[in-house]
């Protein structure tokens, strides 16, 4: 067994028995070979222990860390984030598969450049019988966008996630406090440390299956997301926001805002943001351009999410102003002309009346 393997892959275990098999043998089958498998687990009933066991006695790369009580997923994270003894650490939930090139393609990514902290690959989506239901729906590919849009929620699958594990622990790691969406809680405080990066290829098959984490956190757990979106707009634009703001400005929300005024203070943010990260850009001819598309999609989906409201009206004429500003200079955005946004068009060309029109009068 190699004590200091290059990459520690985390498999965080709880009643995991009906996938973990081919979890980790989509890890056997990686083209990169020099990796250890830290496995926590949260208490398993199942056949969990047993499986994982097994894997630790027939290849040494695999670890097995039992509890006797229960753990939310979050404090198994916690826990065995120290005990990675990898420079780099890729995380793969336990109901999903690792694709042969995955570590290797990422590892190298991550030696060719140091100043990335954090850095995610596209997927496929499966069912429970590993047939193929669709490709991610991540379009996003620029630090830029990452950082605007975990700044406002999540835009990563963690089961495709590699970070460095000096920069994880040099922030804290993982919150073991917060019961869902410890993943998008730690990348805020990652993305302060080094470049957020996605590499465009298809390297994790993401298992949809109506037990899933996903599908059976409570109601009650979505709060802590929001808070997360408080947290983060006080890091990057020092601003004390509101729950209800936060909540109206979170981009995997469906819901509108409370109010008028919760939507106008949710509008002024956004209009806040787009100064900030452009005075942090590096090379403002191109990372403007992200900028201007990130910003513009927070806005239409703003405006999608809130023009059934009653109170629409008092607001309209502010959310018009927000979109004309982005094709003025500095930005000087034509979204229509934005072949980055081919795969969004569908959804613009079906959006409401009242939030397709003011778009047709930038074209």
């Amino acid at each position: 067994m190699n004590e200091t393997p290059k990459v520690s892959v985390m498999v965080t275990l709880y009643n995991s028995a009906a996938y973990l098999n081919a979890c980790l043998e989509s890890l056997r089958r990686q083209t990169f070979q020099d990796f250890e498998v830290v496995m926590p687990d949260g208490g398993s009933t199942d056949e969990t222990p047993a499986l994982a066991q097994a894997a630790a006695r027939t290849d040494s790369r695999f670890r097995y860390f039992p509890s006797d009580r229960y753990k939310s997923v979050s404090e198994s994270r916690a826990e065995a984030l120290p005990l990675c003894r990898g420079k780099y650490v890729a995380i793969l939930d336990s109901d999903d598969m690792a694709l042969p090139k995955r570590l290797e393609k990422q590892t190298r990514f991550m030696d060719k450049y140091p100043d990335t902290a954090l850095l995610a690959t596209y997927y496929r989506v499966i069912n429970a019988y590993n047939w193929p239901l669709r490709l991610s729906p991540v379009q996003f590919t620029h630090d830029v966008e990452m950082r605007w849009r975990l700044t406002f929620g999540n835009c990563l699958t963690h089961s495709t996630v590699m970070f460095r594990k000096d920069i994880a622990l040099a922030v804290g790691g993982y919150d073991a406090t917060v019961r869902a969406g410890e993943d998008a809680e730690l990348y805020t405080r990652l993305m302060e440390r080094g470049r957020v990066e996605i590499l465009p290829y298809v390297l994790t098959a993401w298992r949809f299956h109506k037990k899933s984490l996903q599908q059976t956190e409570p109601t009650a757990y979505k709060i802590d997301f929001i808070k997360t979106v408080c947290r983060s707009l006080k890091a990057q634009l020092g601003e004390d926001v509101s729950l209800p703001v936060a909540a109206a400005l979170f981009n995997q929300g469906i819901r509108p805002a409370e109010s008028a005024a919760v939507f106008l203070d949710a509008l002024r943010l956004v209009q806040r943001a787009i100064p900030f990260f452009n005075n942090t850009l590096t090379k403002p001819a191109l990372e403007r351009r992200f900028l201007a598309r990130t910003a513009f999609l927070q806005l239409f989906d703003l405006g999608s999410k809130n023009c059934g409201q009653g109170w629409w009206p008092t607001v309209d004429a502010e959310w018009k102003k927000a979109l004309e500003a982005l094709t003025r200079l500095p930005l000087n955005y034509r979204w229509f002309r934005d072949a980055g946004l081919l795969w969004y068009y569908k959804k613009i060309l079906k959006s409401d009346p009242r939030v397709f029109r003011p778009l047709m009068e930038t074209l």
